[in-house]
């Protein structure tokens, strides 16, 4: 059984722009912005429409932004982006819902941007699910932040790296001696990622977010059954688990096959491969 582990995403709040009277409506002052890629990633669904961001979002993705002039810790604007990049390019463009542009100051501006929308630089928790059996459901706790530009001027497009802030985790299954590739497509049920805390408590400094388990939290399941039932993908964040811990189980041929943590216990840590 093949473990691999990434990085995991970032978020933002819903748009909650506040622009100020004077600020200069011209198409010169908004601030304009393109994706210029993800952290790479090895592994993903295969077949599949919604890619996991692995070098890109898919189009139609909500990304929270935050403006600040530069050199200052208050943000003077906010506001929501939504993707317009196709699946399988490496970057693209992203295109403003709300109104931001620069302050009437015309001073630059720093830059923090955040993945899904439900996150900002006053979030404190974020939760994964466990429920993770899709690409689009796993898409909604790859926690993802781009890290914070600096001193951008007005008139040209400001290129924002996300990078994930979680850890991936991918339950690789091949058919071994007596088997075939139809017993794994057809007998497995289930794949589960088991004893995960699903809370994680986040410290956002300058943009960037780092995460750890809530460790008040009681640790549960994560269903990551994928439609291949080949290749099966979750996210969970940043913990240690100790040895012996069940930590992947798959139901095949209706029995229960297990992987445990081994010896020396496994930090599963943000950015970690």
């Amino acid at each position: 059984m093949k473990q691999t582990i990434l990085l995991g995403c970032v978020a933002a709040l819903s748009f909650t722009s506040c622009i100020n009277d004077s600020h200069d409506a011209e198409s010169s002052n908004i601030v304009r912005l393109a994706i210029e890629g993800v952290g790479a990633q090895t592994v993903t669904r295969a077949n599949t429409t919604e890619d996991l961001q692995n070098t890109q979002f898919v189009s139609g993705k909500s990304i929270y932004v935050e403006a600040y002039e530069t050199g200052e810790t208050t943000t003077y604007t906010t506001a929501t982006y939504t993707t317009t990049s196709t699946p399988g390019n490496t970057s693209g463009s992203i295109q403003l819902s709300g109104t931001m542009y620069y302050p009437s100051s015309q001073a630059n501006i720093d830059i923090c941007a955040y993945y899904p929308s439900d996150v900002s630089s006053s979030t404190t928790t974020f939760y994964v699910g466990d429920d993770q059996t899709t690409a689009a459901k796993y898409q909604l706790y790859d926690l993802m932040y781009a890290t914070r530009l600096t001193d951008k001027a007005k008139g040209s497009t400001h290129a924002l790296t996300f990078n994930h802030a979680l850890t991936k985790i991918v339950v690789n299954l091949k058919a071994g001696n007596g088997l075939s590739d139809s017993d794994i497509t057809g007998k497995v049920t289930a794949v589960k990622i088991n004893n995960t805390i699903l809370k994680a408590d986040l410290t956002i400094s300058g943009g960037e977010i780092s995460a750890s388990k809530d460790s008040e939290e009681s640790a549960t399941d994560i269903d990551i059954t994928g439609a291949t039932k080949t290749n099966h993908t979750g996210i969970i964040v940043p913990q240690t688990l100790t040895e012996g811990t069940t930590f992947i189980t798959v139901t095949y041929n209706n029995n229960a096959l297990t992987y445990a943590i081994p010896s020396g216990g496994k930090t599963f840590a943000a950015g970690a491969v």
